[in-house]
């Protein structure tokens, strides 16, 4: 039953990687442009190649959709935590494809949580009040950390990480943001040590780290560390 049910979330995460990939697309789409400015270093990619990273990413998502929902038995929480999926996604895609994230994805992941915990606090949901504490509390102290982060590495970390990151704790609580960014982190240093060696990178360049914020979330799903 879970592999049926996980279809319509996959072909979502599927549309919104296609629409975040595909530049002439989303150029189109006026709500990823919502207070953002297009990096100068935008990738081209062919239709074949949009098409085929979409496809890969939803199958991708749609094992991590099956693990979650095998773990995951509350409506609310599957919710919360399958719009923090889509939200990633496509963070991910426009992160790689022009080095941007756009406002829609952290805000959107932050509504829906904001929804989801009063949802469960009206509805008695079993230990409501501790999501809600462990939310907000996850939320300020991530933000807080990240901005440190940035401040003393001189922008080593951009606003539109430290927002998703933020809404990623909100909706998702301290594991979720906990797992993501210990899974995500290891995952950007080895690609920037790969890079680093076969001379594709310099010391100085950076790479997008929203890509591995949703490495992070998909690896810590499929640990169970949430």
């Amino acid at each position: 039953m879970n592999h049926i049910l996980a279809i319509p979330a996959a072909i979502c995460c599927v549309l919104v990687a296609y629409s975040t990939l595909n530049a002439e697309l989303a150029n189109k789409i006026k709500v990823l442009h919502i207070m953002g400015t297009p990096s100068d270093e935008e990738k081209n990619l062919d239709k074949r190649q949009v098409l085929l990273f979409s496809l890969t990413l939803g199958i991708i998502c749609y094992g991590a959709i099956v693990m979650l929902f095998r773990h995951t038995g509350e409506l609310i929480n599957r919710l919360k935590m399958l719009v923090a999926l889509v939200c990633l996604t496509g963070a991910a895609c426009n992160d790689y494809r022009e080095q941007r994230i756009p406002n829609i994805f952290p805000l959107a992941m932050a509504v829906v949580g904001l929804l989801c915990l009063a949802m469960g606090y009206l509805t008695s949901q079993n230990g409501a009040v501790s999501y809600i504490a462990g939310s907000l509390v996850a939320a300020v102290l991530v933000t807080a950390c990240m901005s440190m982060v940035a401040l003393l590495t001189k922008n080593g970390i951009g606003m539109g990480d430290i927002k998703l990151l933020g809404a990623l704790a909100l909706a998702g609580g301290i594991y979720a943001v906990g797992g993501t960014l210990f899974y995500g982190v290891i995952a950007c240093s080895l690609a920037a040590i790969v890079l680093l060696i076969l001379k594709k990178k310099t010391i100085k360049e950076s790479l997008p780290f929203g890509p591995f914020i949703f490495i992070g979330y998909i690896v810590s799903i499929f640990t169970s560390f949430y």
